[in-house]
């Protein structure tokens, strides 16, 4: 009977950390010994994942990349870094130096398809991101932004921050790649540390029948990036029941922040409630 309890309790745990801390683990990144004729290295390899066949479809795109760069190098070594890794994506940088040169390879590996992520799945195709594009070669997602190479084969050591690409984020998307300050109206008073090109979703109830909904008071550094409304749960017929609206805001500048949140109607002065929070943003 004590080990049936026992295996019942690690059972209970497993689903427990399963249920609420898997969303958030990194993607398990191990190395591995390669050799391609006369050049030797280490190569990144996916393990554990959701889909084994989708981390068989991943680490195939690896290899690959990496036996095309071995043949530009002829004889050398190759090397990888992980510029971003997330729960479903990473940013790797394969690197093979030889006598012939050194060469550069960017994966953006996507998870949930086991194929390359495009600069679209996070951006919109808009005219002023295509031109901060303009002239690259490549690029790498990683925990900064998006670093860019010169020429094919390159270096990528060209950085756009996040932060200067908000306005070109597809919201819906943004948790796959950005950390995410969460909110609820209980942070009043309160100081949240962020740091740059972060974003903050606050989760507030709000009934817009009624012509009542959230203001962000705008504040230098800081601007409203999207919002989306969630109503009511279906059974719950009560009169005035509020739904949720979740309003998105982005950090582009260091330093302190005070956001100031007004539940108003767009035409009257009248606030029938307010909270404020504070921001310390890192450079």
């Amino acid at each position: 009977m004590k080990n049936i309890i026992r295996l019942l309790l690690g059972l209970l745990l497993v689903f427990s950390l399963t249920a609420t801390c898997a969303a958030d683990q990194q993607t398990t990144v191990l190395s591995t010994d390669v050799r391609y004729k006369e050049v030797r290295g280490t190569l990144p390899y996916i393990d554990g994942s959701n889909s084994q066949a989708l981390e068989k479809q991943a680490n195939n795109l690896i290899r690959e990349a990496a036996r095309l760069l071995a043949e530009k190098i002829g004889s050398g070594s190759l090397s990888y870094e992980v510029a971003l890794n997330r729960p479903s994506l990473l940013g790797l940088l394969l690197k093979a130096e030889g006598s012939r040169g050194t060469f550069y390879k960017a994966l953006n590996l996507d998870l949930t398809s086991g194929k390359e992520l495009t600069i679209g799945d996070f951006f919109m195709n808009e005219e002023g991101l295509n031109s901060l594009l303009a002239g690259s070669k490549g690029f790498l997602y990683s925990e900064e932004g998006l670093r860019l190479a010169a020429h094919a084969d390159g270096p990528y050591v060209q950085l756009l921050p996040y932060s200067s690409l908000l306005q070109y984020l597809r919201i819906g998307e943004a948790g796959r790649i950005l950390q995410i300050a969460r909110l609820t109206r209980e942070c009043e008073g309160k100081t949240l540390h962020l740091t740059k090109g972060g974003l903050i979703a606050f989760k507030l109830d709000a009934n817009p029948s009624t012509g009542y909904g959230w203001t962000f008071i705008a504040d230098k550094g800081v601007s409203k990036v999207g919002s989306s409304f969630v109503m009511p749960p279906a059974g719950d017929t009560r009169v005035g029941t509020p739904g949720t609206e979740i309003i998105f805001l982005a950090v582009t500048e260091a330093g302190q922040h005070i956001i100031d949140m007004a539940y108003k109607r767009p035409w009257e002065t009248y606030i029938a409630d307010r909270f404020q929070l504070t921001v310390e943003v890192g450079a």
